[in-house]
């Protein structure tokens, strides 16, 4: 095994570094089921609130959201379990949704990575270029 020259070992150390950058820029787009939450927790509340007026509940409201009033009983029960299923599938949906974050995040890398590797190559060829020729 040969060992790696100065700049070779100098390329993976920024490599590292990149990913760790990229990495920690990329955190506020972390796919988090807290997320998802805070998402539908509004929706979830004023449907279910809706649901339980309807269905007459102890623990709803004493008068409904004013908007409740504009829909049929059928309607918001319908919309509160829709809601609900959707909720329950983004929550399922999460761990897939990870695992595409850290997909793009090492894509971005490889091809910043591939970027750099170019333009260094290209860089050094055209200094090769200029260089005089040994007679």
């Amino acid at each position: 095994m040969t060992r790696l020259s100065g700049w070779q070992r100098l390329w993976i150390v920024g490599a590292v570094i990149l990913l760790v950058g990229i990495t920690l820029g990329g955190m506020d787009f972390y796919p988090s089921q807290s997320e998802v939450k805070d998402r539908y927790q509004a929706r979830l509340t004023f449907w279910g609130d809706c649901n339980l007026y309807y269905q007459g509940h102890k623990l709803a409201p004493e008068t409904p959201p004013s908007l409740c009033l504009g829909f049929k009983k059928d309607d918001v029960v319908l919309t509160y379990r829709k809601t609900a299923i959707e909720y329950n599938d983004e929550v399922e949906r999460v761990p897939v949704r990870r695992l595409e974050w850290a997909g793009a995040i090492l894509v971005i890398w490889a091809i910043t990575n591939l970027v750099i590797f170019i333009v260094f190559t290209t860089t050094r060829w055209i200094y090769r270029g200029f260089r005089p020729k040994a007679a």
